[in-house]
């Protein structure tokens, strides 16, 4: 870093990046897939995720280049400039196929600039702290996710999706301030250029990153299945409102702030990530198997099972982050862009595979299937080498 910004002091406006950034991100993350459905049809929703998320891979595979030539900094307002445009074509373009590519466009270079704060946060992090760090950040950046699900309920009238994108992109434009004001000075490290093929061999012969990056996939596969489809099936079968919905999100999404920090101090200082791994994966596809059940709506009973459902999520988040993270540096572009290209993968394969399995079977039965596949990551962690 150069004086505007010291590493001893970077961490306060590092994190009010994060939570305001994903302010943004999170306000319209569970509406999405419902104002998609409003015009284009329930049917096309998880394919306009896939075909999103197949051209974020394909980003993923250039950014190493892109860092090289433009560096993270100046990357980094590029693409918020772009989401800027794209979430002001979601709140007031009316044509289906304009709204497609905005959506496109909002979901790619999210993924892009999460990639690039890896990197940031990567540049002043030690190993020693990789737990505390990521802990810290997971958790900052998830204060955002519990409060925009409420944000969203109570700002959505009668419909009225524009109002969601706008407050989105009031968050968007706060987080391009802080950034343009706080990391003017940032140094880019020696990014490494790996070729493609190069990279990809790199990571299958370190069984352990490898078997790491398939726990993540199944964490992200796990996301994306119960972001496209949960909101779907609570307000279009269940029978819950929004304003029900957003609440019971929040409630949701506490265990990804009350546990992240804590696990990740844990993971450095006593245990490995091992053990809290093997667990998350039991308690996460025990819960989503308890939603294929469920008929009721109720309020309670339902916060109480998607409550679990995280708890076992944020395990997985933080272990699987903690122990990537550990294993790399922030020079390492190539390999984070792979691991970050996890989640637009499993979104490229989650809506396809669910599209394929509601040809034959319920929605309610879906999240059953998902729970197979959720117990399935521990086939991923059981070899797993701890780093304790």
């Amino acid at each position: 870093m150069q004086n505007t910004v010291k590493k001893a002091g970077v961490f306060f406006p590092f994190y009010l990046l994060a939570f305001v950034f994903t302010l943004h991100v999170a306000s319209p993350a569970y509406i999405n897939s419902t104002f998609l459905s409003g015009k284009i049809g329930q049917g096309s929703v998880g394919l306009i995720y896939a075909g999103a998320s197949a051209v974020t891979l394909i980003a993923f595979f250039f950014i190493g280049s892109l860092l090289k030539k433009r560096g993270d900094y100046d990357l980094t307002l590029t693409l918020m400039a772009l989401d800027f445009m794209a979430t002001i074509g979601l709140a007031a373009l009316k044509h289906p196929y304009a709204i497609i590519a905005a959506f496109a466009v909002n979901f790619i270079t999210i993924s892009l600039i999460a990639f690039d704060f890896d990197l940031l946060l990567e540049s002043f992090s030690k190993n020693s702290r990789t737990g505390t760090l990521r802990g810290n950040y997971l958790t900052v950046a998830n204060l955002g996710w519990i409060a925009a699900p409420a944000i969203a309920g109570l700002a959505l009238k009668n419909g009225d999706y524009w109002r969601i994108y706008l407050i989105s992109l009031i968050f968007l434009l706060v987080a391009f301030v802080i950034f343009r004001k706080f990391f003017r000075g940032f140094e880019d490290p020696e990014y490494k250029a790996l070729p493609f093929f190069a990279t990809l061999r790199a990571i299958v012969r370190k069984r352990n990153i490898r078997l790491i990056f398939g726990a993540s996939f199944v964490l992200q596969f796990f996301f994306a299945l119960m972001v496209i489809y949960t909101p779907l099936y609570l307000h279009d079968y269940i029978g819950f409102g929004w304003q029900d919905i957003g609440i019971m999100f929040s409630i949701m999404l506490l265990p990804f702030l009350l546990l992240e920090g804590p696990l990740g101090r844990i993971a450095d200082k006593w245990l490995g990530e091992k053990e809290f791994l093997a667990a998350g994966f039991v308690i996460t596809a025990v819960a989503t198997a308890l939603i294929a059940f469920l008929r009721e709506p109720s309020f309670i009973l339902w916060t109480s099972v998607l409550f679990a459902t995280r708890v076992g999520a944020s395990m997985i988040e933080v272990m699987s982050e903690t122990y990537f993270f550990k294993k790399i540096s922030a020079g390492d572009a190539d390999v984070v862009a792979f691991f970050r290209a996890v989640r637009p993968s499993a979104y490229v394969v989650a809506p396809a595979f669910a599209a394929l399995l509601l040809s034959f079977i319920s929605l309610s039965h879906l999240f059953l299937a998902l729970a197979v596949i959720v117990l399935a990551g521990l086939a991923f962690t059981i070899p797993l080498k701890d780093t304790k």
